[in-house]
């Protein structure tokens, strides 16, 4: 079982039992290949070097709206902001969860 999580002066910490982390991994990996462009990147290598997504639209599943809400109630700015962000947002989410698994990877039995 889980031992209950403290704050060290590495940050937070918390052992893991061997099926704890394999649910733990399993769940990062879920939530990072959901958080996958839907889109090829743009062709424009400007774009494409500023992360910048011409056709970024809001995410029909709603736990990905979750993960990627709207920047603003107003629609067009909304729009306008997840055009500039969400590439990044996405890239950014992805590799935070990978951090994660490695670090459960990393932690002794």
């Amino acid at each position: 079982m889980a031992q209950g999580f403290r704050s060290t002066r590495r940050g937070i910490t918390a052992r893991f039992e061997e099926p704890e982390k394999e649910l733990l991994q399993k769940l990062f990996a879920d939530v990072a290949q959901a958080l996958a462009p839907e889109q090829p990147a743009s062709e424009d290598s400007l774009e494409r070097m500023l992360g910048v997504s011409g056709d970024a639209t809001v995410p029909d599943d709603s736990a990905l709206r979750r993960l990627l809400p709207d920047g603003s109630l107003d629609p067009e700015r909304a729009a306008e902001f997840r055009r500039y962000t969400e590439r990044g947002l996405r890239e950014t989410k992805r590799g935070v969860l990978k951090q994660a698994a490695l670090a459960l990877e990393a932690q002794p039995v």
